[in-house]
């Protein structure tokens, strides 16, 4: 019944608390953190597209305009964008709204990694056996498949029985990033948890030779 009653992916409410202010350079030490997905120290043009699209909602952007729009913030010339180059195109913006866009990063990425979870067979949708995994392992609960079955169909807003990447963000837009990730780490846990059995079994199994015949 919980799954049922569920108004979005969890089973409960979310608890969401008002975060201390930011100053600027706390939140523009942030926003370069986020944006520097590969940890590399610069900001590379796919990584700038990933904030044309999520920040500035230019979902049609191509990485050629992300490039091209680099190029005016890009002083030394070098195709990226280092911390200062940052700190500088960001200058006529006030920490309060830096903060708003690390939080759409952020939740953004979380989404990301929750439906990489969550598609387990990697068909590009999450069907009930799936979601029953989430809710059981992440939400920990004891629910069934038929009620799984019935608590997508409140999200699965085309009607074909599954739910879309667009479907499960749509669900999950009132929850906090930090509460998302929690659910990916709890799923990510229990997956990893359960794959280290099969490296076992594998390696107990008997050898057989190639030049063996197996007689029928």
């Amino acid at each position: 019944e919980d799954a049922c009653r569920a108004p979005a992916l969890t089973v409960g409410t979310a608890l969401h608390l008002t975060p201390p202010k930011m100053d600027k350079g706390a939140a523009q030490e942030r926003l370069y953190a986020i944006l520097d997905r590969n940890g590399d120290g610069k900001i590379i043009a796919q990584e700038y597209l990933e904030f044309l699209r999520t920040v500035l909602e230019s979902s049609s952007a191509t990485l050629q305009q992300a490039e091209k729009s680099m190029a005016f913030k890009d002083k030394d010339h070098d195709d990226k964008l280092s911390k200062e180059e940052l700190a500088e195109s960001c200058s006529g913006v006030d920490a309060e709204t830096l903060v708003k866009w690390c939080e759409k990063l952020e939740r953004a990425a979380a989404v990301e990694r929750l439906w990489a979870a969550l598609d387990k067979n990697h068909d590009g949708k999450v069907d009930a056996a799936e979601y029953l995994a989430f809710l059981r392992g992440a939400l920990g609960s004891q629910a069934k498949l038929e009620q799984a079955e019935k608590a997508m169909k409140f999200k699965d807003k085309d009607h074909d029985g599954t739910l879309s990447k667009s479907e499960v963000d749509a669900s999950v837009k009132e929850e906090a990033a930090a509460t998302i990730v929690n659910w990916c780490e709890k799923l990510e846990a229990k997956s990893k948890a359960a794959s280290p059995a099969t490296s076992i079994f594998w390696c107990c199994r008997p050898e057989t030779s190639t030049d063996e015949v197996v007689v029928g």
